[in-house]
């Protein structure tokens, strides 16, 4: 059977435009129907029109006899290799022949209320048809990008991530709650291993229209792998499959590569993605998550995890500071130094790693004075644990600090790492302003002279 005696559903192609294909295309309905097309690029068109040739031999090659098959397809592929030598025009399978102009088919778009789909088909920033390593470089487009592009023109995603982190959904947050809001499924699996997934993030899912299932198991199988599958209609499904969990960092700058496939040039793939998913969706391992029924539950899994990875051992290394991190630590020591300026304001971009900043100058401060006492204050608990590590690492002390936030109480309330809301609860009237010699807050550096 011909490709061009398919249906044509609404959706993305990258697809040849033969005289047959361009006959169905002319039977639809202008009103009603937007047919996109574009001639062949000239650079691309050799593994346009050869995938096209290779798809015919192939199916050729296929129906040939089982009696003698073998012999039969490799005398059929000396015969085409003769012809091809020879250059004929073949002419016996004019439906086949490549239209002219040469062109590919991009879209078949629905128009007005034929179809209750009104999406904009965003076309990935990867041809549907081509393989790509991303691996967030400067220059190049990051995860994040690629995914919020991906999404638009999906008619079902399913996604296997280890841990699932609000800030990273974030970056999806639009394209996810469109996709969902148009009746189109989304499949998650995640887990609670290292406490890493917010329920948050899962709870916003859920309440979005998102299929959710959770592996509460962290002793013998642990979830790491990291895909997204995006399927269309249309034949042109992709899949991501590499080392970014759904966390911001993983999706914007991290070190991360991830492989982007298509299910033309990697059908085997794609089907093994598909069948494998479907495999651990029906595993009673991964249990559906409800979050008016599982949220207690939820909590008191990732919990002993959280603290668990705040508690494990550090392996020291001394930490050394980047060339633009050296930069601000000197123009630091300059304000109070020379300037006597106590109160130090130092702005960057995320990922320049502002934290290590911080916890190097209280090294160096605490090396020319002593036991500072040390108030860190930020927003959110992630941010506080994430900082106390920093600071346990550059001082080599694995019990440096403690948390003030959510159930962590401080006792010495010497090297306090609090939330804002937590210490918002503490009587000031009590608080000796001179309790701390130097106070962080959300980045920014102070210290009492």
């Amino acid at each position: 059977m011909s490709n061009d005696d398919e249906n044509l559903p609404f959706g993305l192609y990258e697809r040849l435009v033969t005289a047959g294909l361009k006959a169905r295309l002319l039977g639809f309905d202008s009103a009603t129907t937007r047919i996109v097309t574009e001639e062949l690029d000239a650079a691309e068109a050799h593994g346009t029109l050869a995938r096209h040739i290779a798809n015919l031999v192939a199916g050729v090659l296929r129906a040939l006899p089982q009696e003698d098959r073998t012999a039969a397809q490799a005398e059929l592929t000396n015969q085409i290799i003769r012809l091809l030598a020879a250059d004929p025009i073949d002419a016996t399978r004019n439906h086949d022949l490549v239209a002219s102009p040469p062109e590919q088919l991009l879209a078949i778009q629905p128009i007005g209320n034929v179809r209750n789909d009104d999406r904009d088909l965003v076309a990935p920033l990867v041809a549907l048809s081509a393989s790509d390593l991303l691996v967030n470089a400067r220059g190049e487009p990051g995860l994040a990008h690629a995914l919020a592009h991906e999404i638009p023109s999906a008619d079902s995603i399913d996604l296997l991530c280890a841990f699932v982190r609000w800030h990273g959904l974030r970056l999806l947050q639009d394209q996810l709650e469109a996709h969902c809001g148009a009746g189109r499924r989304l499949r998650v699996i995640t887990t609670v291993f290292t406490g890493s997934t917010e329920r948050k993030a899962l709870d916003w899912l859920v309440a979005h229209g998102a299929q959710v299932k959770v592996s509460y198991d962290t002793q013998s199988t642990r979830l790491h792998a990291k895909a997204w599958l995006f399927r269309r209609a249309s034949r042109y499904s992709t899949a991501y499959i590499g080392s970014s969990n759904l966390s911001k960092s993983a999706l914007v700058d991290g070190v991360e590569w991830n492989v982007r496939l298509s299910q033309v040039g990697s059908p085997d793939i794609l089907e093994k993605f598909d069948a494998t998913f479907d495999t651990y969706w029906e595993s009673p391992e991964y249990e559906s998550y409800e979050a008016t029924r599982d949220a207690a539950r939820f909590d008191r899994a990732v919990a002993p995890q959280q603290s668990e990875s705040l508690e494990a051992p550090l392996l020291f290394l001394d930490v050394e500071p980047w060339p633009h991190q050296r930069e601000m630590l000197e123009k630091l020591a300059v304000e109070r130094e020379r300037h006597h300026r106590f109160k130090n304001l130092v702005v960057a971009a995320t990922g320049t790693g502002k934290t290590i900043v911080a916890a190097l100058d209280y090294k160096r401060l605490r090396e020319q004075y002593g036991d500072l006492r040390l108030l860190f204050v930020a927003h959110r608990q992630e941010i506080l644990k994430q900082s106390l590590g920093a600071f346990r690492q550059v001082l080599r002390s694995g019990d440096f600090g403690e948390l003030y936030v959510d159930g962590h109480r401080a006792d010495e309330w010497r090297h306090v790492f609090a939330s804002i809301q937590s210490f918002a609860q503490v009587d000031l009237k009590h608080l000796d302003p001179t309790a701390f010699d130097v106070v962080i807050l959300g980045g920014q550096l102070k210290t009492r002279h």
